[in-house]
């Protein structure tokens, strides 16, 4: 699958968006510390082979105090999304139990039953995300807007295929890793 990511920057940088050198190892280590994260299978192969420097792209290695605040602002943006449908359009997620009645409590259930049970969705590019479990090939790719959770690619590959128009001709490979899967995210894409 390798020869897919660098098939990848290969076509973004013959339409003209700025292709730099992947991350090392290193690089991964801080970035997984500063942000509290772990990228899935996935997500990491295609930041070792390439990064994409860009305004809807995410710069990894910026570690600007503005950069380090947008990054951080998308990876709550999922979660942000979710509490303000529960304050303004009576969104309630039923696997977490019966439905407070008050809107604080709804708040709290929900927040403290996020942060323990969902596995954290970390941005791509723009609002699709990549969701951090399981750890195996073939992880969805999600559009994320409040509670509005489009799948936007069945997998990495198909992913930068549809957004990018790309031609990438995925290998076929038996999925590497955890086979659990997202569920919650699941769940709520339609």
């Amino acid at each position: 699958m390798e020869g897919n990511f660098k098939e990848i920057f290969n076509q973004l940088d013959r339409k003209g968006y700025h292709v730099t050198d992947g991350l090392t190892d290193t690089e991964i280590s801080k970035i997984e510390n500063e942000y509290s994260i772990s990228f899935n299978i996935d997500h990491l192969k295609y930041l070792k082979t390439g990064l994409v420097i860009g305004e809807r792209f995410y710069n990894w290695r910026d570690f600007s105090e503005n950069n380090i605040y947008k990054i951080k602002k998308m990876l709550n943006w999922p979660l942000e999304g979710i509490l303000f449908d529960i304050k303004n359009n009576l969104f309630w997620y039923n696997k977490i139990g019966k439905k407070p009645e008050k809107l604080e409590n709804q708040i709290a259930i929900f927040s403290d039953w996020y942060h323990l049970n969902v596995p954290k969705l970390i941005p791509i590019y723009s609002h699709r995300f990549m969701p951090s479990e399981p750890k195996r090939s073939g992880t969805p790719v999600y559009s994320v807007y409040q509670t509005d959770i489009i799948y936007y690619g069945e997998d990495i590959i198909s992913y930068f295929n549809l957004e990018f128009s790309l031609n990438i001709t995925k290998e076929v490979v038996m999925n590497e890793g955890e086979n659990k899967e997202p569920y919650f995210w699941n769940d709520l894409a339609s």
